[in-house]
């Protein structure tokens, strides 16, 4: 028989909150304050807004694709935390679809000048090869993912199965 021990929410709060504090402490090498952390946790909501672009929405160097918007000047820390998670999940997906797309754009005109019946290649032209110089499985499947959203053709093959579950 199994027994499954439900922690309540006292309990979550002060795990979650004592290891934030260990953490910081120990990277601070100062004791570090929690409370605020504390006071987010009893809220059980983010105090926040998030602006975003549209999916697929091509912009310049330097317009924001989102923000985070604080809605409480009590929690001023808590966009730039945020945004900054947000940010390792979203970067690299977002860099590799804007190479792929430069790519695809420089593969069509050339095309279009020398063989512009075989325009239909150009899907597979572009074919990534790129998990072999990742990081690691994660880093390959959200490149890989990212350069799908261009071309078609890819050894990264974590990324059917990834693409599928976004699609369901």
């Amino acid at each position: 028989m199994i027994i499954l021990k439900l922690t309540s929410f006292l309990d979550q709060k002060n795990v979650v909150c004592q290891e934030i504090q260990e953490e910081l402490s120990m990277y601070l090498g100062a004791d570090y304050d929690v409370s605020h952390y504390e006071t987010l946790h009893d809220l059980q909501y983010l105090l926040i807004k998030v602006k975003s672009l549209e999916e697929g929405v091509e912009v310049l160097v330097r317009v924001p694709m989102l923000i985070v918007v604080n809605t409480n000047k009590e929690f001023y820390w808590i966009t730039n935390f945020l945004e900054t998670i947000l940010s390792t999940m979203l970067w690299q997906p977002m860099t590799s679809a804007s190479i792929a797309i430069l790519y695809k754009r420089i593969f069509k005109k050339w095309a279009l000048l020398t063989d512009s019946d075989n325009l239909a290649f150009i899907d597979f032209q572009g074919h990534d090869f790129s998990m072999r110089g990742m990081g690691g499985l994660q880093s390959a499947l959200s490149s890989g993912m990212g350069h799908a959203s261009v071309f078609l053709g890819s050894d990264t093959l974590p990324v059917i199965s990834g693409m599928r579950s976004i699609i369901k």
